[in-house]
């Protein structure tokens, strides 16, 4: 993964076929980790719960508001975790090793946040 100006850049095959879009694979994807909540109680299962049901509902009703507001949310606190942990490594309080492991884990979270429309992704 190559992060460049914003824009994340990763190489894999999506294997999206003919007939099926990215709208209707979420939606399956959401329905399938429903399915595993059923029964499940809790605050960390609710919270699940609305992460899913949003994706669902935004893939089978087209309203995206629900996702461009989390998108939007989630990116400012990324941002805002990036600047503390580099503060934390210019004050020597996070060594070399977990500072690269917190800031591959902000990259990944990134790239998850990140539209399929500012993605490049390029197969190889």
């Amino acid at each position: 993964m190559i992060l460049d100006g914003g824009r994340a850049h990763l190489t894999y095959c999506s294997n999206i076929h003919p007939g099926e879009t990215w709208a209707e694979v979420r939606a399956n994807l959401a329905a399938v980790a429903l399915a595993t909540l059923e029964g499940e109680t809790g605050r960390v299962a609710d919270n699940w719960r609305y992460g899913f049901e949003s994706v669902r509902a935004a893939a089978t009703s087209g309203d995206s508001g629900p996702l461009e507001e989390k998108r939007r949310l989630g990116l400012a606190a990324l941002r805002r975790q990036r600047e503390r942990l580099e503060a934390l490594r210019n004050e020597q309080r996070v060594g070399a090793d977990a500072y690269l492991i917190l800031q591959e884990e902000l990259d990944f979270a990134e790239v998850a946040l990140t539209s399929e429309s500012e993605r490049q992704i390029e197969e190889s």
